[in-house]
């Protein structure tokens, strides 16, 4: 019986996550760009979700944050980096995540810049023409969004 106890353990150690030193190990299992988009986006997806601010600065921090990462989608799909089907489904979550922060938005210059966020992601979830200049729209939004924070 410990001969069969060793295999298994043998066996958790090849599919194991963690490295010796501790460290995460999953390089196996994240090996492709589109992947690791996937993993990033949803892990923030999940951690922004959970908590809707109310402060106005925080608020306008949240836009900028949204809008900066609609940037990154926008030249990702400028650079050819990014399928359609993967630029249309993280724009939805990026406006998910600006419709949750809508109805607590009571500040006319953070609702502004919040809808013209949700505008410019709009356009990205639709497939753009010119996906560059939809990046430096984000990156001005995501700019203007900061310095309300402040």
């Amino acid at each position: 019986m410990p001969g069969a106890l060793a295999t298994n353990i043998d066996r958790l150690s090849a599919v194991s996550i963690f490295r010796s030193d501790g460290a995460w190990n999953l390089g196996r299992w994240v090996t492709t760009p589109a992947v690791r988009w996937g993993a990033l986006i949803t892990c923030s997806l999940l951690l922004s979700g959970c908590l809707v601010p109310s402060e106005p600065a925080k608020q306008a921090e949240e836009i900028s944050s949204i809008s900066a990462e609609g940037a990154l989608l926008a030249h990702g799909v400028a650079e050819d980096g990014v399928t359609d089907i993967f630029m249309q489904v993280h724009a939805e979550a990026l406006r998910k995540q600006l419709s949750q922060l809508e109805p607590k938005v009571q500040v006319d210059a953070v609702s502004n810049v919040l809808r013209d966020a949700d505008a410019a992601l709009a356009l990205l979830q639709d497939g753009p023409a010119a996906p560059g200049l939809l990046e430096q729209r984000l990156e001005r939004i995501s700019k203007r969004a900061e310095e309300l924070a402040k």
